[in-house]
């Protein structure tokens, strides 16, 4: 499956740094890592099929640097649409070798992060993720999008529009980020949104702070009182993993859990 580098919705491509970074996609410096999302009720993170899709860039031959570092200049340069489509088509390259191989019960869901600047200006994602999907030949139940409640709350409307085509492409959604927001929750449930991702500042601190735990239980909750599944981030030690599978949350996601990895 070809990812056609120049659809960027026509974005302009045009200074030397723009045309270097677009090198580096094709030239495959950036490169694909995952970390494990996986139920309270069973952890397992070997056999989790349910994985986020982190990202990578090859510096030097052994060296990769963190995406704190890379991420902001190709959002200065306009270009996270572009690493939006070639990480989603990564992705779809992925799953279907294993469909390829014989072995679909083995292909897990994928979380992809999308940007604030493809919601906003990439009106043809999802038009492009379906279309994908087709070509490759995978069920569009393999990729779930996760969108950031910050940019749930600063355009609502814009993201309404993209979880749409998304859900429309036969693809799930997520909230990410989240810290327990009423307007969020319902925006979710009027988009279909299957989860939301509990923000780690609020995970974090709940094996050392009862009033934490009593917050992130209430959170639950209501998540639950709307059919949406919870997803517990920065999960980094046993004693918060046992209190989760009290409230109990559905997934969690962690250093505790599992560390990223490479896509292979």
């Amino acid at each position: 499956m070809s990812i056609d580098l120049t659809a960027t919705g026509g974005l302009d491509i045009g200074s030397q740094i723009r045309e270097r970074l677009i090198r580096d996609l094709k030239d495959e410096k950036f490169v694909l890592y995952f970390q494990s999302i996986v139920p309270v009720a069973a952890v397992a993170p070997g056999n989790s099929l349910h994985r986020e899709i982190l990202i990578r860039f090859k510096e030097e031959e052994r060296d990769l640097m963190p995406p704190g570092t890379f991420l902001p200049i190709l959002e200065q340069q306009g270009l996270m649409p572009l690493l939006d489509r070639w990480v989603t088509g990564r992705v779809m390259r992925w799953v279907k070798t294993l469909h390829a191989a014989g072995t679909p019960r083995y292909a897990p869901r994928c979380s992809i992060n999308v940007s604030s600047d493809t919601i906003r200006r990439d009106a043809a994602f999802g038009d492009f993720v379906q279309q994908a999907v087709t070509r490759a030949g995978i069920p569009p139940a393999s990729l779930l999008f996760e969108i950031n409640t910050s940019d749930v709350t600063s355009g609502p409307q814009a993201v309404a529009r993209f979880a749409s085509s998304l859900r429309a492409a036969g693809c799930d959604v997520a909230f990410s980020g989240f810290a327990g927001e009423a307007s969020v929750l319902e925006i979710a449930k009027a988009q279909g949104v299957a989860f939301v991702k509990i923000d780690g500042s609020l995970v974090y601190p709940i094996s050392r702070d009862r009033a934490a735990a009593n917050r992130l239980l209430q959170i639950q909750q209501e998540c639950r009182s709307f059919g949406i599944q919870t997803i517990c981030s920065q999960v980094e030690d046993p004693q918060t993993l046992e209190i989760l599978r009290r409230i109990p949350v559905n997934y969690a996601q962690g250093f505790g859990i599992d560390r990223p990895r490479p896509l292979k």
